[in-house]
Order: structure tokens, then sequence, then C-alpha cells
């Protein structure tokens, strides 16, 4: 752990005389699904009321940030605010702190140098895992128009099962960087479509899920973002089964102590 955080102060001393481009892009995510396959799936609920809920939940559009530069990004999901919210810090930049919406936060933080990304368990643990690797072929012609920048086209098995993507990345910003897991093309991606092309689970009626680009904004270079780790326990995805599986033991051999047999 004292490692990866002396890699990330060295990266932010790096980054501090650096003047590489930054971006902020505002995602949203959203489900196609099939209503007829949803609501046969939920026949045999008879709350009705959860169905609907259920629904919604499916339905409903997701607000998302992407803010990188061509090493690093942070991606947080922004809950929609009502009057019983407050703003509340969740990381902080070169000493300014960075506010998102109450229930809102980091989502994932990718570093490109050292290939790995880092997501949020609870509130003390961070797990981090080494970058998922796309098989990107570019090999297309088809260009599109969005929020005035030139889109070029790449597809890619997904990261579910019976999954494929469309991604739509912009060559002019010449950045590997993408919305949540995605990246690794040679532009930022603004456009991620999958596919789903299977009936098990969930996957019965989602047809497919989107990520959209609804809002570009070049920021100024000095403003590098870091998150703050200081007071996170970081574990790999093996260490942190491992450490579930001693809580467990430790309460069965709490439950099942203390009692004398004959």
């Amino acid at each position: 752990m004292k490692t990866l955080i002396n890699t990330l102060l060295l990266l932010f001393s790096i980054n501090s005389f650096s003047q590489t481009e930054m971006y902020e892009v505002e995602f949203v995510k959203y489900f196609d699904i099939d209503e007829n396959k949803f609501y046969e799936s939920n026949i045999n609920n008879p709350d009705r009321e959860v169905v609907e809920r259920n629904k919604r939940n499916f339905t409903e559009e997701m607000s998302y940030i992407l803010i990188c530069d061509e090493n690093e990004s942070v991606f947080n999901y922004i809950a929609k605010l009502d009057n019983s919210q407050t703003e509340s810090s969740v990381f902080e930049s070169n000493g300014n702190t960075v506010t998102f919406s109450n229930n809102s936060g980091l989502v994932l933080y990718r570093n490109l140098i050292n290939k790995i990304y880092m997501i949020p368990n609870g509130k003390k643990i961070m797990i981090q895992d080494s970058l998922y690797h796309f098989d990107w072929n570019t090999d297309y012609s088809e260009e599109k128009e969005v929020l005035g920048y030139r889109l070029k086209k790449a597809t890619a098995k997904g990261l579910e099962e019976d999954t494929e993507i469309t991604a739509w990345y912009a060559p002019d910003i010449k950045m590997p960087q993408g919305p949540y897991l995605y990246w690794g093309l040679p532009g930022l991606i603004l456009e991620i479509d999958i596919d789903v092309n299977s009936e098990i689970g969930l996957a019965y009626f989602i047809n497919s899920y989107h990520f959209k680009a609804g809002k570009i904004t070049k920021l100024d270079p000095d403003k590098k973002l870091i998150p703050n780790f200081d007071k996170k326990k970081i574990l790999t995805p093996e260490e942190l089964k491992k450490q579930k599986e001693l809580q467990s033991q430790k309460e069965k051999d709490y439950l099942g102590g203390g009692v004398d047999k004959d």
C-alpha cells in the first residue's frame, strides 16, 4: 500500500510540471429493455409497485462525469439532488476540494502508467486490479460528429459474456480514456453501445446498454486530479476474498465457541 501511495505522489509531482490536456465529460448511462420480457420475468411477483419501481430503475438515465488526462482518470456517479441532500467532499485536487452531491462519489480511478484501476468497496476499502485489455477492431470507415468532434467507430468483445461493444472515439483528442472500464483506443471515447446477446438472468430482458456523452469541457491543465487514498485500505480482489473468508471463519468460531461437549 505504501508503495502505491508513493507511486501516486510521484505521478502527482510529475503531472504538476507537465502541461497535458485535461477534459471533463458528462455521460448518461441507460438501458434498452424488452418490456414484454421484463413483465414476463416478473409475472410471479404479486407486488406490482415493486415491479414498476424495478422497471424505472432500469429505464431511468444515470449521470456520470469522467475527468481525465492522458495518464489518469476518475469516473464519478452523480446522484440527483432533492431538498434533503447536501454536497460532500469526494476527493481533492492540488488543495482544491472537488465536490459532488450526497450519495454521489467515485466509481472508478484508472492509472494507465501502472495499468491498474481502483473501485471503492464501502467507505474504507479500495479494490485494485489490473486493467482489462480490449481487443479493439478499428478497421471501419464509419464516422459521425458528436458535440462538435469527429468520431470514429471501433468494436470489441464486451466485459460480460455474450456482449459486443461498439465504441465511438475522437481521434483529435489523443488520450486512450473512456467511461467506466472502457479504454485503450487512439482517442477519447464519447459513446459506448453494448449489445447483450444472452437470455440468462437479467440479460433475458436487456437488449443493450449505453454510455453517451452529453457535454465535454476542456479543463485547465494545471488542475490535476488525484484521488485521496490516504485513509483507504487498498486490497486486490484475492485479498478481499481472503479477508471475507477469515471474517466468516471468525464469526463461525465465535458462534460455536464456549460450548462444552461431553
